[in-house]
């Protein structure tokens, strides 16, 4: 039963228990709901940011006022310090899991593909906070682990080292606040951002 539930989720074992087919007009709206209610999951869980919560709420100042203006983990490290952006990590880390075991509950693997690309399209135009959040980087990594496909990892990896080196090299990331001296970076580091991201 849970491998099931797992595989095809609710939708798959209420088809196969009401003998549903594709001809019925029954098995297509009960798709739509599994569709549907997987993309609320991912897209309103997401929207809750963790980042602006806790910089609310614990620091009394909103993380979007200070350092890049992002409301993401990085900014928290830096602005906040380690304490913030540990729990920054692991409250971004919680939203993006729960709304993937929903997917899976609602339409198997589908909804779980389905709730983790709308988490991080929640996480980074939530509707909670103006359509103002994050970069999703964290949620993007989250989603990739936790759905163990190697096709999805390699690409999403191609994506996320060229905004790595992006942030690096707009001083956004890790080397926020030394300078503008472009010999901070190392030979290696700088020649491949000068070559792929120029």
């Amino acid at each position: 039963m849970l491998i099931k539930i797992i595989e095809n989720g609710l939708f798959g074992l209420i088809t196969e228990k009401l003998s549903l087919t594709a001809e019925s007009i029954w098995f297509w709206l009960l798709m739509a709901l599994a569709v549907v209610l997987s993309m609320a999951a991912g897209y309103f869980l997401g929207s809750v940011n963790a980042a602006i919560i806790i910089s609310t709420k614990k620091y009394k100042s909103d993380i979007r006022n200070h350092g890049s203006g992002n409301a993401g983990m990085t900014n928290m490290f830096r602005t906040f310090g380690k304490a913030g952006g540990f729990l920054t990590l692991f409250g971004d880390i919680a939203k993006t899991i729960l709304p993937i075991c929903f997917g899976y509950l609602f339409f198997g693997y589908a909804g779980a593909y389905i709730s983790g690309l709308f988490v991080v399209m929640g996480h980074c135009f939530p509707i909670y906070y103006r359509f103002k959040g994050g970069k999703g980087v964290l949620a993007a990594a989250t989603m990739i682990l936790l759905l163990n496909d190697a096709r999805l990892r390699s690409s999403c990896f191609c994506a996320y080292a060229y905004c790595f080196c992006d942030y690096c090299n707009r001083h956004t990331f890790c080397f926020d606040g030394i300078g503008n001296d472009r010999n901070i970076y190392p030979p290696l580091y700088r020649s491949l951002v000068h070559h792929y991201v120029r």
